[in-house]
């Protein structure tokens, strides 16, 4: 099944914040180069944890208010 839900990059000095607003879940990585990997992979594993617990509705990336970050839909597939 393909999951799609928004990511909010935080740009920090030499790292990126990745967070997902509707698990309130953050993570970080040392290089923009990881970045979109290491998102698919802690989206991946927020679903996988939430075992037979309903998803939340993923939230519309315009309803995110972004000044200096991006928000981009992060897109995984899990059988």
């Amino acid at each position: 099944m393909l999951y799609e839900y928004p990511a909010i990059f935080h740009m920090i000095e030499e790292a990126c914040r990745i967070s997902f607003p509707n698990f309130g879940r953050i993570i970080q990585v040392a290089s923009l180069f990881d970045v979109m990997m290491k998102s698919l992979v802690f989206l991946a594993h927020i679903i996988t944890n939430y075992g037979d617990k309903d998803l939340p509705v993923p939230t519309a990336v315009s309803s995110i208010p972004n000044e200096e970050e991006l928000v981009v839909l992060i897109q995984t597939e899990l059988d």
